[in-house]
């Protein structure tokens, strides 16, 4: 009994974390528009209808990532999960990282591509597209079928490898940090980002917002690499590949009323 509330208490932290970074998140599209003068990715802020869905979405998807936490904990408890205690060096918590990156860079891509197809969409993905214009909330406004096969994955990869405590802790708060970034509405990197040899392969807010207005490509989480791999990149940041998979379009076709409604309400 006494595991299972401490496993339980560990899911009400990760969700009470998870939240607070949320809220910091909002302060920082604040500072960027009020402060910074940055101009939003895109001119018209969401509905208000639209953004009350976003946060009932956001509070269930909590929610889940509060069960996966439990989980995760009940896991370890058991004996399911290897997780080092003893002090780890720099040097181990970099290739623990290192890999858990490319690992997932990977996940979340084949992830993003199923989710575009039209079952998934239908039934999951929608949810998180209804938001066209992405601010930190939207990072949490998704199915709670998305929230799962995101949200799991740390826990596949705590059971399939041996980690120290201290790299699971930076993996978590990269994981959340980065996503809150992709949809902050802002885009804080310089405009030359996206055409210098190095930089171009990070998936910033500008790349990942031309994947909601749209619909379309930029499929990538972490990378560029794996959208530039399949020809799911979008021609604005790479001329020579352009779009060569048609599926996520006519998914997104059948759907885009949400698009199609904001559209015509800034309009008027």
């Amino acid at each position: 009994m006494t595991g299972a509330l401490l496993a339980v208490g560990w899911g009400l932290r990760g969700m009470a974390g998870n939240l607070a970074v949320l809220l910091a998140m909002l302060v920082v599209a604040a500072v960027c528009h009020r402060v910074l003068r940055l101009r939003p990715l895109q001119p018209a802020a969401a509905r208000r209808d639209v953004r009350a869905y976003e946060w009932r979405c956001a509070l269930l998807t909590l929610l889940v990532g509060g069960v996966i936490t439990t989980i995760t904990v009940a896991s370890i408890q058991r004996g399911l999960i290897t997780l080092r205690l003893d002090p780890a060096s720099p040097a181990t918590v970099l290739g623990e990282f290192a890999l858990y990156f490319v690992c997932y860079d990977l996940y979340a891509y084949g992830t993003h591509w199923l989710l575009h197809r039209p079952p998934l969409f239908r039934l999951a993905h929608r949810v998180h597209h209804r938001s066209v214009r992405p601010n930190p909330v939207t990072t949490y406004s998704s199915h709670p079928i998305e929230a799962t096969m995101t949200g799991s994955f740390l826990l596949l990869f705590m059971l399939s490898v041996p980690l120290h405590l201290t790299s699971v802790f930076v993996m978590s708060g990269f994981a959340v940090t980065n996503s809150l970034l992709a949809h902050l509405g802002f885009d804080p990197f310089p405009s030359w980002w996206h055409r210098a040899r190095l930089t171009r392969w990070y998936v910033t807010p500008r790349y990942h917002d031309a994947h909601h207005a749209t619909g379309v490509g930029n499929l990538g989480f972490y990378t560029t690499l794996w959208d530039r791999v399949f020809g799911t990149i979008r021609p604005e940041f790479d001329p020579r590949a352009g779009v060569r998979t048609p599926a996520p379009d006519v998914t997104f076709a059948a759907d885009t009323s949400y698009a199609a409604q904001e559209g015509r309400s800034h309009a008027q």
